[in-house]
């Protein structure tokens, strides 16, 4: 009996397939720490077969953080298509006479979410243009586009600052519903914080008298808002080194038609336009003649805004304008949520089961989507042709704008890759598509939830799956080529 030797044992290892590679990297990378200590769902779909190239987790419920926004992006580009265009709209109740309107003058809003200062500049300047020089009366401001709740969910009254991030939402609201307050130190110590409000708008009220610091000291400044008898009254307290430059600091308001009616009435002062009276909340009557409709850009245009940078102003009042669209009036979160639902339950065949939207921008830690859900949604607006490219524009290029402008930089097919960040404490997640031409490529989903805030760890994690990604389907490429 011959036992056979080394050479003719037959122990030849079988070639490893690149899809077998790229798992292997993929089980090796959820090895990390960050992992094994939190809860993770993985999935990676082939655009072209529909098959689940890698699966971790797939159907568990997790909080996706602004991962959120890329199913509320998709349910508006689907259900209000993606040429939609939010309006602004301008009444009076008496008509026009010699350039002079003897009476009230209505803004009535349609959930623009870019009424930004150019917009309402522009709002102003076109009224000064059809010969309006002068309004006896007040201007009234119309928000019932919307119900009167601004946050979205109770969760986030677990934020306790006012911070532009967490703005409420209005049927008319001026500028993200952020204010801007400007602060310039003393020439030094001990002298006056110079503070400015951009735009300058009389219905801001400042109390206290922040001082000037040494140079080299901690800047201790602290602004807040609250609103008493129409009026937003900044608080602020502390100190600001005199080697400081200009600070600027963001707060939201919650009335937001005050706001609203305040800068327009402003701006049409600019323009040259006079108006007596107050601004008040009211309602345009059915005897008021509209005199001015204002459109905004394209839905598509203004969501790639919000994705880019993850603007939850933006897409909160998209949420609302979906219900005012296509439910019924005022437009309501639940309802602009139910109806976001109901359309991945039933127009894309999405199995929903322990799928929870409790807002639509991700900023509330109750909601809860499965790595799968959130690539059967993208794939389905992918194969799309009447929104998918509008949605694919919407997302941030890898290593080159938008929240993932830093990641990967150093790779060179990094543009291959779009996709969503999701960050909020403990929760890092990244959702989006690789490639997608001609009806190939990768959709994937990555939530990473309970990891301790190691938001770097994470994201470590996240970019060795995307050079896995990367690597793999440049062998497809590769072997396409070749065949």
């Amino acid at each position: 009996l011959t036992l056979p030797t080394q050479k003719n044992r037959n122990f030849e290892k079988i070639a490893k397939t690149p899809l077998d590679t790229f798992q292997d990297e993929l089980d090796r990378a959820m090895k990390a720490a960050v992992c094994r200590e939190g809860r993770v769902g993985v999935v990676v779909q082939d655009l072209q077969s529909g098959e689940f190239i890698y699966e971790l987790n797939p159907d568990l419920p997790l909080a996706p953080a602004s991962n959120q926004k890329v199913l509320t992006t998709i349910a508006a580009l689907h259900l209000l298509k993606p040429e939609y265009m939010f309006k602004t709209e301008v009444f009076s109740d008496v008509p026009k006479d010699d350039g002079i309107i003897d009476g009230n003058i209505y803004i009535k809003g349609g959930g623009d979410p870019f009424l930004v200062k150019e917009e309402m500049w522009k709002l102003a300047d076109q009224l000064k243009n059809k010969g309006i020089n002068h309004v006896t009366g007040d201007l009234i401001v119309d928000s019932s586009f919307f119900d009167g709740i601004g946050d979205p969910s109770r969760d986030w009254g677990r934020i306790k600052m006012p911070l532009w991030y967490n703005a409420p939402t209005g049927g008319i609201a001026f500028n993200f519903n952020a204010i801007s307050v400007l602060a310039t130190p003393g020439k030094s110590k001990n002298k006056p914080v110079k503070i400015e409000v951009d735009p300058p708008l009389d219905c801001f009220e400042v109390q206290g008298s922040p001082l000037t610091g040494s140079a080299g000291s901690r800047n201790s400044l602290i602004l807040d808002i609250k609103e008493k008898d129409d009026k937003f009254i900044l608080l602020l307290k502390g100190r600001m080194p005199s080697d400081t430059s200009t600070q600027t600091y963001y707060r939201h308001v919650n009335n937001a038609s005050l706001y609203a009616g305040h800068a327009f009435k402003y701006y049409l002062e600019l323009c040259g336009v006079i108006v007596d009276g107050k601004v008040v909340n009211g309602q345009v009557t059915e005897s008021c003649q509209r005199i001015h409709k204002h459109e905004s850009r394209p839905l598509y245009s203004l969501l790639q805004a919000a994705n880019k940078f993850s603007n939850n102003f933006m897409i909160e009042q998209t949420v609302k304008t979906i219900a005012a669209e296509n439910v019924s009036l005022p437009g309501t979160t639940m309802k602009g949520l139910n109806a976001i639902y109901q359309s991945f339950k039933t127009d894309m065949n999405v199995n929903t089961e322990g799928m929870i939207l409790n807002d639509g921008s991700g900023l509330s830690r109750k909601n809860k989507v499965s790595a799968r859900q959130f690539v059967d949604v993208i794939s389905f607006a992918i194969k799309d042709s009447t929104f998918g490219p509008e949605f694919l524009t919407s997302l941030p290029v890898c290593g080159v704008d938008g929240t993932l402008k830093k990641r990967l930089k150093k790779m060179n097919n990094k543009r291959l890759v779009r996709a969503k960040t999701g960050l909020i404490d403990n929760v890092v997640c990244l959702s989006g598509v690789l490639d997608c031409r001609s009806g190939e490529g990768l959709v994937f989903s990555i939530l990473m939830n309970k990891n301790r805030c190691r938001h770097r760890d994470s994201k470590k994690v996240q970019d060795k799956i995307l050079k896995a990604m990367l690597k793999y389907w440049s062998s497809r490429i590769e072997e396409n080529v070749t065949e």
